[in-house]
């Protein structure tokens, strides 16, 4: 007999992670430094500095969310869902179990 169950999302693994950020932040560290290096500026090395890594922060933040810890929370919440359906269906039939129905009434 066959089980019904769902495929959980696969996470990366941390290598992929690690290569993901890396990439992530040498690509958009280098389209900062060309943005600043096309604007004609007179500013002094420390304001560069600072404009760098606020561009940068503000250019990553997002992409890393996106790219990187979306995947985490939604393989975590495909295990939750299945660890709930598991523990309230009859893993042959799928129908409710008993503490499904006690939860119900």
């Amino acid at each position: 007999m066959k089980t019904k169950t769902k495929k959980l999302l696969k996470t990366p693994s941390k290598i992929n992670v690690f290569l993901g950020i890396l990439a992530l932040i040498a690509v958009t560290e280098f389209l900062v430094m060309q943005l600043i290096a096309s604007i004609a500026h007179d500013w002094s090395v420390n304001f560069e500095a600072l404009v760098d890594t606020i561009l940068l922060t503000a250019l990553c933040s997002p992409l890393l969310y996106g790219f990187i810890i979306q995947p985490f929370v939604k393989a975590h919440e495909a295990a939750l869902n299945q660890i709930k359906m598991q523990a309230f269906t009859d893993p042959v039939t799928g129908l409710a179990n008993r503490p499904m129905i006690t939860q119900h009434l």
